[in-house]
């Protein structure tokens, strides 16, 4: 008799259970691993991450029943060995497609870079305009 009640219960939990919305929140729109985004499960946020420089883990739910994690290699979904893993300032990694190697890039953003690159441009300006200078007016001798 006790088995025959157990059973019943069993069903109601198991229905109540699947009722629940598991994978709640989708930021990125689904499968995008050119999409930084996260997924909400429950109480917890899982964030797209790098595995490393050139690998993504993306998680995005299948329904509101189920979520998965999916391992990219970025220069296949970029189709280019340029390609690379980043994070946003979110730390939500996506897969970053690029025509320039990402080193390069980062080299060319850095704020040294930057300076080195505009004191060369105000150095040509200066000699530019003192040969221009001379050229107009000559060279003066008293």
């Amino acid at each position: 008799m006790k088995k025959l009640v157990l059973i019943p219960i069993f069903f109601l939990l198991i229905s109540i259970v699947q009722s629940v919305p598991i994978c709640t929140h989708e930021t990125d729109g689904g499968n995008e691993p050119k999409i930084p985004g996260s997924i909400d499960i429950f109480e917890t946020t899982l964030k797209d991450n790098c595995k490393d420089s050139k690998t993504l883990n993306e998680y995005y739910c299948l329904s509101e029943k189920a979520s998965i994690i999916e391992t990219y290699d970025c220069r296949d979904v970029c189709n280019s060995n340029h390609a690379g893993c980043v994070l946003n300032k979110k730390d939500e990694g996506y897969c970053y497609c690029s025509i320039l190697p990402l080193d390069l890039i980062n080299v060319i953003t850095s704020p040294i870079f930057i300076v080195i690159v505009f004191g060369m441009i105000v150095v040509m300006v200066y000699v530019t305009f003192t040969l221009m200078k001379k050229k107009m007016f000559g060279q003066q001798k008293y």
